[in-house]
């Protein structure tokens, strides 16, 4: 059992699924890749789930198989093992941890109720348990909805194969079933569409009670799937109902596999003619609705390689501009999946459009059968109006009088005719409305009512995860967290907050083509922040430096953003989208330290840092840019060993000190500037250094004048492409074909050049332009999510990515992967303040986004060293990391014994004494409790560590190591067997000063 302290509230948390996800797939509308799990198959490996989107426990059925015979229950009850259904590996029971794992992982994971064992519609089957269950849908239902519920599942699938149209398409099948008189069309038919629409209105009643959104779909032979089927009329008819259908095109009337999807020669009619019928005209051209099924080894010639599979999936796309956004693909079975070699292969191709119908839609997330909150009404009442305004970007809303609007999505202005002025505050997990709704990651919707001198706010909206209960504060009466891996289609472009950024670099020379319309749509919608890439002080046609360091402009403080024109309408679309467009001065054009530049414009710089600052703050205001960014790659310890022999192209100009001094004196100028300018046009403008990782290690000059102006600046951009780490090919921590990892460098930004603020280091990526150190969507995202898990995760909650250049994120695909990922954690670090002034003329709300600290304490373990541990309010608390009120108390219960005093401030000195062989201490606590290590292979569970504020208990090591390291490849806490004290340990303390 677990025991009973505050882990209570974090396990309600761990099943409401707020969790950042760790691995590559995440559940979406569209581009699935769905596994089939065989309950009597082995449970499938991480290595094969981490590409699934969607797991489908394969089945859940009302019958007993005694010796090959399957025994129907005449009263349609689910076959349960200790009340729960198995999952895999043939089990008695099941296990509830595997399930949550998935979940946590961003998977879907599914209840199926059929499949062939429960009666089929081919010759020679005699199973009729369908005909028991004719009548009972309201029972079957519930019996569904409350095994998804007990077992923390996403959602129903329906497999039916049996017949229901005998007396016209099905005349000669079915014969043995319907000799037993149970059996008629209008029953299996009525049967078909009762169930559908119950299990819709009972898992929308379920999500209403929880705030998780649950899927139903249908698994259907492709026989089934024809357009004078009653199935498929039935289906057409419940379309709403259903999140999605999958078609089985195996084992039926087509075989793509064969005669690819247009083809007919094995099968008796093209797959293309299928599933187009059921894009166009079942799901009235949702392409994402339809999901293309295929089986991997157990269907004869219907079986698909991982090739076969891909070309498929490539035939689909090209055949039909329509299909190019499809719903992905599904299999039979994960068992056939080895070593996730299938999968991956598949994965590859679903990856280039994963997310396509999220970053075309322009309509929010619509749960079948749901009403929407976005009403609009009024009372007949002298200036006094009731509303509701849906705030998407742009978003500058008139709002009548009286009327209290709350918004909390950065970079939006919300104004309001003056008459009553109203400040709200709303911080993360806090309720300061009659109702507040808060889910991740979704649309934010702000509704008012006002009648007379009463109102009623109610707010959703977009907030950081929560991994603990202290996070949760109620001061009204309802506050609705939810955070689950469901399907979200996010109905506004990329927002920019401090944290998960998606940075593009916009790279032109300020005379290229512009982006088309269709460009913009498809690309620029991710995007939180625009980097115009790049300003610089010289003649781009001359290859001529300006020797007074003038900024280059087309005409007075405007540079070209492309076509040699300020294109002012693109940027205030933009920044009317929510997202940060900064003007990135420098770049190779000006100068870098490597053999093939010969620029050096920089020189002509040094001494210069007034001008050059006053000419940049004055483009950011007259472009209206949020910001400036500095692309420095060029020499600053020429001189000493470190840059030796570069920089050849270098003037008389040039010093080491000269340019130390322009590094440092710039950044402070420019923070000078812009604050000045955001205090006179009340902005908050942001600066950043744009910086190759050479540069940044710790011993580099650069590296150290970063560090003393960390405050002047607003996030760091560390580029992970010249020539040190290899994180694609290596790992973020490893080292092999990069000479150092890539961790050891980010670690050392976010913990020593901030302040343990990693929300302010940006991880940079090149997408097809730098050789070697290349990445494309799937691997950057992989890169990103071990970067997440690292140590714990101490970096879970991150500053995000950014990229060169727009030019290769072709389409978008890049940028859509790769926002999946970092969306999943929007918003961890940010505190959202909407403060309200009133003038005589107007009002203004201007969300201001804070860096906060959390309102939590977690142990933070540095490299195993006991000795260097530390507490810390700024660092993301993830799954299995324990919080506390206060610093003191994380202290005591995880560092009270160090020597050094790192965490405490208090130096401990221990004296020891032998312990008798009668001590209870010698045989442990009553109770396991986990020890959590930096390396998840190296964690355990122990009898003989005393538990702390809210940290779990169990009965038995099994049960710990089983709800805490069940995934372990080192077998490590299974293994481990806890030392037997020997000694009494007593403790004095000597305060020391840190």
């Amino acid at each position: 059992m677990i025991g009973v302290n505050s882990f209570t509230a974090l396990a309600l948390w761990v099943f409401s699924g707020c969790m950042t996800k760790f691995v590559p797939a995440n559940a979406l509308d569209d581009s699935r890749l769905i596994a089939y799990v065989s309950k009597n198959g082995p449970c499938p490996t991480n290595e094969q789930t981490d590409v699934y989107t969607h797991m489908i426990i394969s089945s859940a059925v009302t019958y007993k198989e005694l010796s090959g015979t399957h025994v129907c229950n005449e009263m349609c009850e689910i076959e349960l093992n200790n009340s729960t259904l198995a999952v895999c590996n043939d089990s008695n029971g099941f296990d509830q941890g595997l399930i949550d794992s998935w979940r946590r992982s961003g998977k879907r994971v599914m209840l199926s109720f059929g499949g062939a064992g429960m009666g089929g519609s081919w010759p020679g089957d005699e199973n009729n348990c369908w005909d028991y269950c004719f009548g009972k849908e309201e029972y079957l239902a519930n019996q569904l909805v409350d095994i998804v519920s007990a077992q923390n599942l996403d959602g129903v699938d329906l497999n039916y194969e049996y017949c229901y149209d005998v007396e016209n398409k099905q005349t000669e099948l079915c014969l043995e079933q319907r000799r037993q008189g149970l059996y008629s069309d209008a029953k299996a038919q009525t049967f078909l569409d009762t169930l559908t629409s119950k299990l819709r209105v009972k898992l929308n009643l379920l999500q209403e009670s929880n705030g998780r959104t649950y899927e139903l779909t249908h698994t259907v032979r492709d026989v089934d799937l024809e357009f004078d089927s009653e199935y498929y009329r039935i289906l057409k008819e419940r379309r709403d109902d259903l999140a999605f259908i999958t078609s089985m095109f195996f084992n039926g009337i087509t075989n793509p596999v064969q005669d690819g999807v247009a083809g007919i020669a094995d099968g008796e009619a093209s797959a293309i003619t299928i599933y187009e019928n059921l894009i166009v005209d079942l799901f009235s051209n949702e392409a994402t609705k339809v999901v293309f099924g295929f089986c991997i080894s157990e269907c004869s010639a219907w079986s698909a390689t991982s090739t076969d599979a891909k070309y498929i999936l490539q035939d689909l796309k090209d055949l039909d501009d329509r299909f190019a956004c499809n719903g992905g693909a599904s299999f039979w079975a994960s068992k056939d999946d080895v070593n996730g070699e299938w999968s991956d292969v598949v994965s590859q191709e679903l990856s280039k459009t994963k997310a396509c119908s999220s970053s075309t839609s322009s309509s929010s997330t619509t749960i079948p059968n749901s009403t929407t909150t976005a009403t609009t009404s009024s009372t007949t009442s002298t200036n006094t109006t009731t509303s509701t305004t849906t705030v998407t970007p742009p978003a500058t809303t008139t709002v009548p009088a009286n009327t209290t609007t709350t918004t909390i999505i950065p970079n939006t202005t919300t104004t309001v005719n003056p008459s009553t002025t109203t400040t709200t505050t709303v911080t993360p997990n806090t309720t300061t409305s009659t109702t507040t709704t808060v889910t991740p990651n979704t649309t934010t919707t702000t509704s008012t009512t006002s009648s007379g001198s009463a109102s009623t706010t109610t707010t959703t909206g977009t907030a950081p995860p929560s991994t603990n209960s202290t996070n949760a504060t109620s001061t009204s009466s309802t506050s609705t967290l939810t955070n689950t891996s469901s399907t979200t289609t996010t109905s506004a472009p990329a927002i920019a907050t401090n944290d998960s950024r998606l940075i593009a670099n916009f790279f032109t020379s300020g005379i290229d083509v512009c982006p088309t319309e269709d460009e913009l749509a498809k690309q620029f919608d991710a995007y939180t922040h625009i980097l115009i890439a790049s300003a610089g002080s010289y003649i781009p046609t001359e290859s001529r430096c300006h020797e007074d360091c003038r900024v280059n402009t087309i005409e007075s403080n405007i540079v070209a953003i492309c076509e040699n024109s300020n294109q002012q309408d693109m940027i205030d679309a933009w920044r009317s989208a929510g997202k940060k467009v900064l003007l990135n001065f420098g770049g190779a054009l000006m100068g870098s330290k490597y053999d093939d530049n010969s620029s050096n414009c920089w020189d002509y710089c040094f001494g210069k840092e007034e001008s050059l600052a006053t000419q940049l703050v004055e483009i950011v205001s007259a472009q209206h840019l949020d910001g400036i960014s500095i692309d420095y790659g060029y020499c600053y310890e020429k001189d000493q060993n470190s840059q030796s022999g570069m920089c050849q192209q270098a003037s008389n100009l040039y010093s080491d000190a000269k340019a130390q001094q322009f590094l440092e004196t710039l950044t402070s100028k420019l923070r000078s500037k812009l604050d000045a300018l955001g205090q006179t046009n009340e902005q908050m403008y942001e600066l950043t250094h744009n910086v190759m990782e050479i540069d940044l290690l710790s011993e580099s000059e650069y590296y150290r004048i970063l560090k003393n102006r960390n405050s002047d600046l607003d996030f760091l951009i560390a580029q992970f492409y010249y020539g040190l780490s290899r994180a694609v090919s290596d790992g973020v921590n490893g080292t092999g074909v990069g000479i150092i990892s890539a961790v050891s460098i980010y670690e050392n930004l976010t913990l020593n050049l901030f302040d343990n603020e990693p929300e302010k280091v940006v991880y940079g990526f090149c997408i097809d332009s730098c050789g070697n150190y290349n990445a494309n969507g799937t691997e950057a995202v992989k890169v990103l999510q071990d970067l997440k898990t690292y140590q714990n995760g101490l970096f879970s909650c991150n500053g995000g990515v950014s990229f060169w250049s727009t030019k290769d994120d072709v389409n978008g695909i890049w940028s859509d992967i790769v926002s999946i990922e970092t969306s999943s954690t929007t918003g961890c670090s940010v505190q959202f303040t909407s403060t309200t002034t009133t003038s005589s003329t107007s009002t203004q709300s201007t969300p201001t986004a804070t860096q906060s600290t959390y309102n939590y304490w977690r142990p933070v373990w540095v490299n195993d060293d006991y000795n260097q541990g530390y507490c810390s309010n700024k660092v993301f608390a993830v799954l299995g990391i324990p919080t506390h009120e206060t610093k003191e108390e994380c202290c005591s219960t995880w560092f009270g014994s160090q020597s050094s005093g790192k965490c405490t401030g208090v130096v401990a000195t221990t004296t020891t004494t032998p312990v008798s062989t009668t001590n209870p201490r010698t045989s442990g606590y009553d109770y396991w409790r986990p020890v959590w290590r930096n390396d998840f292979d190296q964690g355990y569970c122990s009898n003989q560590v005393f538990v702390g504020h809210g940290i779990p208990t169990y009965d038995t090591k099994e049960e710990c190591c089983t709800s805490w390291f069940d995934f372990q490849s080192s077998g490590m806490c299974l293994s481990y067997t806890p030392p037997v004290a020997t000694t009494i340990t007593t403790v004095s303390a000597t305060s020391v000063t840190a």
